[in-house]
């Protein structure tokens, strides 16, 4: 299993994303941190998100994805790795718990700004047409000095299947 050495602040051995405990719920404070880190653009106003899963090795926070609600639409948040644990799938878990979390509260459809829509895309996500979901994903991006430089945003959406059971 792969640990976080708090004394040299690096990682020591490997853990694989399966190996890693994904639950609702963690630190609203090192969620923010992470997004952070990653380089996603919050503000210091913040406010905690509808839900939060994260992603842990150990004690240490690997990875979040948040759910939050705009203009009426159940949306992903944040969804951010650490970057000792990028490509081992742990975004690809983080989301599907998210998915899950919308299928359970009756949602038909998730939405997603996406900065990084090759990701979402490869999960099964579409890119959302022209029309008010768009706009009101897009809208808080039209000003942001990222946006055409380091980013380049998509509204996309994914129809999750029926809850069973």
């Amino acid at each position: 299993m792969r640990r976080w050495n708090r004394y040299t602040d690096e990682m020591d051995g490997v853990t694989s994303a399966d190996e890693m405990e994904v639950r609702r719920g963690g630190d609203f404070s090192a969620a923010f941190a992470l997004a952070e880190a990653a380089g996603l653009e919050v503000s210091a106003d913040a406010t905690e998100p509808l839900v939060l899963w994260s992603a842990w090795d150990g004690e240490h926070m690997a990875g979040v994805v948040t759910l939050d609600e705009d203009a009426g639409l159940l949306v992903v948040g944040w969804i951010a790795v650490a970057e000792p644990y990028r490509g081992r799938g742990l975004g690809e878990r983080l989301l599907r718990a998210a998915e899950h979390e919308a299928r359970e509260r009756g949602e038909g459809t998730l939405w997603a700004t996406a900065r990084a829509p090759g990701f979402f895309l490869a999960m099964g996500y579409e890119l959302a047409t022209a029309g008010e979901e768009q706009e009101a994903l897009l809208a808080g991006c039209r000003d942001c000095p990222q946006r055409g430089v380091t980013c380049r945003p998509q509204a996309v959406r994914k129809e999750l299947e029926a809850r069973t059971g």
